[in-house]
């Protein structure tokens, strides 16, 4: 999978999409950080998630939060969101840890039938 990162800043331009076989576009966590509070962040947010879905990539939202740039991130239909809000920086030994805790919460709650399979 090939990802272009901090899409929208520096030198990720949208030539790059056109010339390079991208899976993923992330949204800068610029845009993300603050599109409750500026129209224009969350349009360029917007309009960078309607990009990807009509590419066909996968969008990417770095720097979520908190529950309320989430929800304004799903009601945008975002792909995936990146951020201290689902975990923090962690190491390799410590992601591991994390994500059998992670792997066993989530089938518990599917064995309970809180989440779909």
């Amino acid at each position: 999978m090939l990802t272009l990162d901090d899409f929208g800043i520096g030198f990720s331009s949208l030539s790059y999409v056109k010339q390079f076989p991208f899976n993923c576009i992330k949204i800068d966590r610029s845009f993300v950080a603050a599109m409750l509070d500026s129209p224009r962040d969350r349009q360029v947010a917007q309009s960078t998630i309607a990009l990807g879905r009509n590419l066909g990539l996968t969008t990417i939202a770095e720097g979520v939060e908190d529950e309320a740039t989430a929800s304004a991130l799903m009601a945008l239909e975002c792909d995936v969101g990146q951020g201290h809000l689902f975990a923090p920086p962690m190491l390799l030994d410590e992601f591991n840890i994390w994500w059998d805790r992670y792997s066993s919460k989530q089938q518990a709650a599917r064995a309970a039938g809180k989440i779909g399979h």
